[in-house]
């Protein structure tokens, strides 16, 4: 197990959004933190292209996150026996979904990267680890102005 411990580098957040209203009838974008993790990233896409703290080079996948698979068993876990043995099997298909987001903190809680989920896929052979589909969207704490 020391060959994945030693790929997992960063602390992540999984966050879920949320909006708010606010008062001049509009929504402000907040996030909720479902879980804290640590994860490895590779590169997919060698190249970034940032516009004032926001990555302007399209919606494909940027990087690709590899965490244990451990770490998501609980999440979606409203689904309870009180269901039916469809509901049950959800969660554990696909518990990473792509209305998520995901922090990386660099340094501090509060600076970092975020990136959107697009997908997620489970490792099928050992079940130890799973790889999730990341966009890199903006840098967070940074000061780059709107």
């Amino acid at each position: 197990m020391k060959f994945l411990v030693d790929e997992l580098k960063y602390r992540a957040y999984l966050k879920e959004p949320i909006q708010t209203p606010n008062d001049e009838g509009g929504f402000d974008l907040s996030y909720k933190t479902l879980l804290s993790f640590w994860i490895g990233l590779d590169l997919e896409s060698s190249y970034l292209r940032a516009v004032r703290g926001e990555n302007t080079s399209g919606q494909g996948v940027t990087q690709i996150g590899k965490a244990r698979w451990k770490t998501f068993e609980n999440l979606g876990a409203a689904f309870s026996i009180g269901f039916s043995l469809g509901f049950d099997n959800i969660p554990d298909i696909n518990p990473v979904k792509g209305n998520y987001f995901l922090f990386i903190e660099s340094g501090r809680s509060t600076k970092g990267r975020m990136f959107k989920v697009l997908g997620m896929a489970p490792d099928e052979r050992d079940h130890t680890w799973i790889k999730i589909q990341l966009n890199e969207i903006e840098e967070q704490g940074t000061g780059a102005p709107a």
